[in-house]
């Protein structure tokens, strides 16, 4: 499972070039990012931190008898919902925001990936009970599991439509009886019936994320080598990049008055939350502590 988790943000360091002078800030961040930071005792286990959306009173969570692989807000802020490693096994658990009256939620192979729905009844994750990684929802009670994907391939990393009708995820489908080596990206309804919104050859898509006015999807591609921040007109299908660092890029989140953009930066010291704002300006780095950090998430 340590070797999923990996594959799941990691990329090529072969790919890094020297990180930018980051531009003069122009923003002043409002709220509190939730994310996942590699343990300060050196031991390679990943936990949760929180931090004000500018950098400032950064504060761990308590920690899961695992590993923490990602959390999510709920939509009121007041819950959060995370994957976590226990004897090699991720599921979901949901836990008031400081961490406290922790639940499992799911009871399946392996669960990653979580997302609340908008209303925050529902919780969409990914699992591979049938060998093959598909998406789920599941109400918030732990009742109504039910499998969404079902096309052969691989599904990851799905993003719930702020209308609560739509999922969108990453895909590597079979062709011909071969997986793709690539991912590309789908929009599916609640049934399962799926468009797939990109097609470009050798490209791999991750993480898509939608604006919270439903307008735009972010996501990182690597059609350059190294990953960078696309935002998409959703209804347009137009794609433009917002990054272009050489630096690899990914897991790009809006904040919640879609003016920002929160997303993860492989540097010459480790992966570093950045902020920029919705049309690609004022990229710079959260702060400069010495972990990792990865799967950010922001409320008011």
């Amino acid at each position: 499972m340590k070797k999923l988790f990996l594959l799941l943000f990691c990329l090529m360091a072969s790919a890094c070039a020297a990180t930018p002078t980051p531009r003069v800030v122009t923003y002043q961040p409002q709220g509190t990012i939730l994310f996942s930071a590699a343990s300060v005792e050196g031991d390679g286990k990943f936990n949760l931190f929180t931090m004000n959306a500018d950098g400032s009173n950064r504060q761990p969570l308590p920690a899961p008898a695992g590993e923490a692989l990602g959390a999510k807000w709920s939509p009121d802020g007041k819950s959060i919902a995370l994957s976590a490693q226990e004897n090699d096994v991720a599921q979901i658990f949901v836990m008031s925001a400081d961490g406290k009256n922790r639940r499992q939620l799911t009871r399946v192979k392996n669960a990653i990936n979580v997302e609340w729905s908008p209303d925050g009844k529902q919780l969409a994750f990914v699992s591979n009970d049938y060998g093959q990684y598909d998406i789920y929802t599941i109400n918030n009670d732990g009742t109504g599991l039910r499998r969404i994907t079902h096309d052969a391939g691989d599904h990851l990393q799905p993003a719930w439509s702020p209308d609560g009708g739509k999922l969108a995820y990453a895909a590597a489908l079979s062709t011909s009886q071969q997986f793709s080596n690539t991912f590309q990206l789908f929009v599916t309804d609640l049934n399962g019936n799926a468009e797939q919104i990109t097609n470009a050859e050798g490209v791999d898509y991750q993480y898509p994320s939608w604006s919270r006015d439903g307008k735009k999807l972010v996501f990182a591609a690597d059609p350059t080598g190294a990953y960078e921040i696309y935002a998409m007109d959703f209804a347009a299908r137009d794609a433009k990049p917002l990054t272009k660092s050489g630096d690899p890029s990914t897991q790009p989140r809006f904040s919640p008055d879609d003016k920002l953009i929160l997303y993860t930066v492989f540097t010459p010291d480790g992966w570093r939350l950045h902020l920029m704002t919705a049309d690609g300006g004022a990229q710079t780095p959260i702060d400069n502590k010495n972990t990792s950090e990865f799967f950010g998430d922001w409320k008011k």
